[in-house]
Parts: C-alpha cells; sequence; structure tokens
C-alpha cells in the first residue's frame, strides 16, 4: 500500500469505467491529460499478477475525488460492480472525506444512475459546459484548507505551501508522461557537519516554486522522447542508468518538443531542500537509520545488487520516491570539495573547471551514510553508469 502524506492524494481523481465504454473513456483521459488533471484507472495501474482488489482500494485512498462514469454498460459489469461498492461504502460510511461524483456517458439515462447518487450534482460529459465546470473544480479544489497552509513532516517539522494557490499541486508533461509535484518557496539549512565535502552548513532560501518529477525518469519515458534505448534496459518502469550528458541531452529534446524552454536538472540546493522536506535530521524521517529500509532499496549486501522498478517505497512528505538509494541523482552542479562561497540563492555553482557533477540520494548497493539528505558524490559528466540516473525540474 502507498503511504502518502496527511492531507494528501497522488491522483485528482478515481476513474470508475465499464470496458465497453473504452472508446469514449479514451476520449476522456486525454482531456484528461490536456488539464493536467492526474486520474487513476485500471488499465494503466493494474499489471497482470496483481490483486484486483488491493489495487482498487489503493486507487481509491490515493485519489481525493471519485468519478463513476455512469452507461448501461457499467451496470452490468463484474469487476466494475465491485469497484461500485467500495466507491459507495466510502461514499456512505462516514468514514471518507472523498467526494463521489457522478459522471455520465452520452448513452446514459437517469435509471442508470444509483439510487443513492440520483441526488447528487453530477456532470454530463456531452455537456461541454458542465465539463469545462467540472475540470475547472478539480483544479480550484486540489488544496484543502490545511494544505493551503501548510503540510506537516513525518517529524512535526512543517513547510509552507507556495504562497500562490493558483498554482497546481501536480503536473504532467504531455510528451513523457512524467508526473511532476510541486515544491513550495522555502528557506532551509543546507549541509552537516559529518564530512568536510558537506560544510560549512548554511542557509539557502529557495525564491520561487518549481516542479520536480516525483520518480526518477524510466527507461518507458527515455525512449518516448529519445527514440532509442540502451541494450541493457529491462522494464519500463526502471529507473535508466545514464551519463549527466546524456541527461542534458534528454532534457533539451524534452525543451524543444514542448516548445518550452522550462525543463532542466536540479540545482544541488534544490534536490536537498525537496527531500528533507522542512525536516533537519539525518534523514527526512528522523535519524534511526533503522528505518530507511522502509522508503529505500539500498544495503552493502547488495553488492552485487541492481536497480528496482520506481515507486516500490514509501516516498518522503512532499510525495518523491526513491529519493534515497535505488539509483543515484544527477544535479546540475559542478563539483566542489566544500560550501565555501556556495550560492545562498538556490541556484546551481557551475563556477569552476571541474569536469566533474554532484549526485546525491545514494543507490542499491550503498551504505546508510551515503543515503543520508545531505550526502553528496562526485562523478564524471561524461561517462554513463548504470547506477545514476535523474529527475527532472520543470520550472513555474
Amino acid at each position: 500500500m502507498k503511504l502518502l502524506p496527511d492531507n494528501s492524494f497522488e491522483y485528482d481523481v478515481f476513474i470508475c469505467h465499464s470496458s465497453k465504454d473504452k472508446p469514449i473513456i479514451t476520449t476522456l483521459i486525454e482531456d484528461l491529460k490536456n488539464e493536467n488533471i492526474t486520474y487513476w484507472i485500471d488499465a494503466e495501474q493494474i499489471e497482470f499478477g496483481d490483486s484486483i482488489t488491493e489495487k482498487i482500494t489503493e486507487g481509491l485512498e490515493t485519489s481525493k475525488y471519485v468519478i463513476p462514469c455512469l452507461s448501461k454498460n457499467l451496470k452490468n459489469s463484474g469487476w466494475t460492480r465491485a469497484e461500485y461498492g467500495s466507491i459507495l461504502n466510502a461514499e456512505f460510511s462516514g468514514n471518507s472525506k472523498k467526494r463521489v461524483i457522478p459522471f455520465l456517458l452520452e448513452d446514459c439515462d437517469v435509471n442508470d444512475i444509483p439510487t443513492l447518487l440520483r441526488d447528487k450534482k453530477r456532470v454530463t460529459y456531452s455537456n461541454k459546459t458542465e465539463f469545462n465546470e467540472f475540470i475547472n473544480f478539480l483544479k480550484n479544489n486540489r488544496l484543502s484548507e490545511t494544505e493551503t497552509n501548510s503540510l506537516t513532516a513525518s517529524n512535526g517539522v512543517s513547510y509552507f505551501q507556495s504562497r500562490n494557490p493558483e498554482i497546481s499541486k501536480t503536473f504532467i508533461s504531455p510528451s513523457t508522461g512524467i508526473k511532476f509535484v510541486l515544491i513550495p518557496e522555502g528557506e532551509f539549512i543546507m549541509g552537516s557537519e559529518n564530512l568536510d565535502n558537506e560544510k560549512p552548513v548554511h542557509k539557502v532560501k529557495i525564491k520561487n516554486s518549481f516542479y520536480l518529477g516525483k520518480y526518477l525518469v524510466t527507461h518507458k519515458q527515455w525512449r518516448t522522447i529519445m527514440d532509442s534505448d540502451f541494450p541493457s534496459s529491462s522494464k519500463d518502469n526502471f529507473p535508466v542508468g545514464v551519463s549527466w550528458n546524456e541527461a542534458i541531452e534528454f532534457i533539451k529534446k524534452i525543451n524543444m518538443v514542448e516548445g518550452e524552454n522550462k525543463y532542466r536538472l536540479p540545482s544541488e540546493a534544490e534536490w536537498e531542500y525537496a527531500c528533507r522536506a522542512g525536516t533537519k535530521t539525518r534523514y527526512f524521517f528522523g535519524d534511526d537509520e533503522s528505518k530507511l529500509g522502509d522508503c529505500a532499496w539500498y544495503g552493502f549486501r547488495n553488492l552485487f545488487g541492481h536497480a528496482h522498478p520506481v515507486g516500490e517505497k514509501k516516498p518522503n512528505p512532499l510525495g518523491l520516491y526513491d529519493i534515497y538509494g535505488n539509483i543515484e541523482e544527477w544535479c546540475q552542479d559542478k563539483w566542489h570539495d566544500n560550501y565555501d562561497v556556495a550560492p545562498s540563492d538556490g541556484s546551481a555553482w557551475e563556477d569552476g573547471s571541474s569536469s566533474n557533477r554532484v549526485c546525491r540520494g545514494g543507490m542499491f548497493n550503498c551504505i546508510a551514510r551515503d543515503c543520508r539528505s545531505a550526502s553528496r558524490k562526485k562523478y564524471n559528466s561524461g561517462k554513463r553508469r548504470f547506477h545514476i540516473g535523474f529527475r527532472v525540474v520543470r520550472e513555474i
């Protein structure tokens, strides 16, 4: 089961539908993508061998709103009736804060609406005015009152959300499908007293909110934009291992395809700020490294180990997965041996002649110390390594 921060949801909507309505559902999905609405749908989330019941339950728990797509086909679908049971139970048990919004497909009449949902305000997909109002409703209600004011990290440290309530909490790249989460502006204390290259500890102010990839870039996303893959690639959902130079080429191509110049690598300061998520401890969950296994693929025992599919461990309080372990992550910055005269505004530190770039986060066979929020390493920017990948920033 995926565990998310309090008052946070991974998806805007959970879509319940009949497989016989696939053509119109496909059109609906495209409309949602165009509006950057995040969605849970069984065809994309349930893989062979998964427990359907468990996946449906997980989808409901990680979605803010539920939209049963009502039609005659829906009434006659066995598995969809199982979804319906879970939906109605969540709606009327008194234990859920979710809202069920009946969504009428083109062939639906009032007799196809369950009795318990007939008095609820509904959306008719063929009515474009209603559908546009529905989209605006989703965008305007992404942040609850508690979310708008602050989020609380797992150790009780609060950080403020973006002061601009109009900024969407999530974004999806239309060219690659990369999912982003909002990282709010703020201040933090960067570095530690543990190692010389993590000193001096210093304050950094992140002046502008930004989006950061929820997951490491995967082989599937790499192929989508680069039209090629590496011979050693295995499964779509595994993080791709590349050189820093190759990561930059990937980002250049996204910017070209989407006609913008908003995608880039995170600066080292932005990476640590997002990783810490308002915390000052060794890890975002505290100082007890015995809990690291819940959040990271790591361990010296895995000396001959391998990368893992993204998103299998718990995220940090901002909803970032694999921020520790799995594979290391490139940052924009050139390597410096310490933080003397480092930028204090969160920008990338690109002065100097070093051919090495900064990597963060640790990997699948590292020791716990190398997964700390402040831990940093250096690698040559031109050499591809299977244990180093990246996640992408999108500027707002």
